[in-house]
């Protein structure tokens, strides 16, 4: 029976939830309770007497989020706060376009709210291939011994008094990583106080900041891979097998991809990478096709099934499309995988050496306006994050040997 292999962003989503997924913009819950119980929208996100500084967790109880109860709840929440201050700033004589009611502050921590609880569903798959650390204290610039496993070994020793062997902290791996901030910015003007206050463009604004760091978070990750170049061990050509159908031919480079994987080097031990568990990455479309073939129920010319052992190395098939997004009369285009290849891996989460060192997760912050531009207010959604991925990219292309990596490129029909 065909099992399916397909991961989606719903699907990513989902295992996030099940996996227990955190998000470091700090607790609040999927199903708040009314006012006055524990859990409370302003209890949980006003630290006492630090407005500026209150942060937000995220534990989501269910995938959807957009039209569902909470969702209802919390945005209800925010129109009546934004309908009550929109009355108070109103009077000139009491507030100007730089000032703001305290309780104002209390609306953006709403707005952290729905901004961090939008992030699970956004479409960020950048877990999907790489182990992501989190470390708020981490330098700017560090050493990758700071985030790579420890090593040791054991050794016989006589227990008489002699000592053990002792671990060692650092590994193989040479060189630094720098961390790298990542900022999006919006201001609110007066005339958008004044002409453009309904809550239909308040959420448009969250939807931008989550869609924009979805996509940004992948072309880091998934963009790195599908952008590098491959070659020698590490690339597979297409085959040409006189009298193979499409099908035929597409087990068979997938099979190929499979060896030539399987036959790749670790760069720091030199032994045979574990290849048990290999993603495919493919062209948007072309997921379906793959996921018959790699089950072994192939089509050939006469229409009639032939069927193939099922490549089960294979656990996941992810279509990666990347993404385009148009900003005024700028473009900012997040390459996907480019058609008639495939990518076949090992991930973070598989034991190879591809990481995400996250320093400061998705904020959301704001600040008074200018009063000489009439800007009511300022806000600003930032990461910090840094990738290291050269051993799991590998090839001579990084300054490693020919067959040392974790990745291979499969030209397909």
């Amino acid at each position: 029976m065909e099992k399916n292999l397909i991961v989606t962003a719903h699907d990513v989503t989902d295992l996030a939830l099940k996996n227990g997924v955190k998000l470091n913009s700090g607790l609040y819950f999927d199903k708040p309770r009314d006012k006055g119980g524990d859990n409370t929208f302003g209890g949980l996100v006003t630290a006492e007497g630090k407005r500026f500084n209150s942060m937000v967790v995220v534990a989501p109880g269910s995938s959807r989020w957009e039209q569902s109860a909470a969702y209802d709840k919390l945005w209800s929440e925010i129109e009546t706060k934004m309908n009550s201050l929109k009355t108070k700033l109103s009077n000139p004589a009491k507030y100007n376009a730089s000032q703001f009611p305290a309780e104002y502050y209390d609306l953006i921590n709403l707005f952290r709210l729905d901004l961090t609880r939008r992030r699970v569903e956004a479409g960020d798959m950048s877990g999907m291939i790489a182990k992501e650390i989190v470390n708020p204290n981490i330098s700017r610039t560090a050493a990758v011994d700071e985030f790579l496993p420890f090593a040791g070994a054991f050794e016989e020793i006589t227990g008489r008094g002699d000592k053990p062997p002792m671990m060692e902290h650092t590994t193989g791996s040479t060189g630094t990583i720098k961390q790298k901030l990542y900022a999006l910015g919006d201001a609110r003007t007066l005339e958008d106080a004044l002409y453009n206050s309904d809550i239909f463009s308040t959420m448009k604004v969250m939807e931008a900041y989550a869609r924009a760091h979805g996509a940004k978070r992948n072309d880091l990750t998934f963009g790195a891979m599908v952008g590098a170049t491959f070659s020698g061990k590490q690339a597979v050509s297409h085959a040409t097998t006189s009298g193979y159908h499409a099908d035929e031919l597409l087990y068979t480079d997938i099979n190929a991809g499979i060896e030539a994987l399987r036959a790749l080097v670790d760069p720091q031990t030199k032994l045979p990478i574990d290849a048990s568990r290999i993603t495919i990455v493919c062209p948007y479309g072309a997921e379906r096709k793959i996921n018959r073939v790699v089950n072994g129920q192939l089509d050939n010319a006469k229409g009639k099934a032939a069927n193939y052992s099922a490549l089960n190395e294979i656990v996941e098939i992810i279509p990666y499309r990347g993404d385009v997004i148009n900003v005024g009369n700028r473009k900012f285009t997040y390459d996907g995988c480019p058609a008639g290849y495939i990518f076949l891996f090992v991930s973070g989460a598989n034991n190879a050496p591809n990481y995400v060192v996250t320093k400061r997760a998705l904020t959301y912050e704001t600040g008074r306006g200018d009063l000489f531009s009439l800007v009511r207010e300022g806000q600003v959604g930032y990461f910090s994050q840094a990738e290291y991925n050269a051993e799991f990219l590998g090839g001579t292309e990084r300054g490693y040997a020919d067959g040392e990596g974790y990745v291979v490129k499969v030209a397909i029909a």
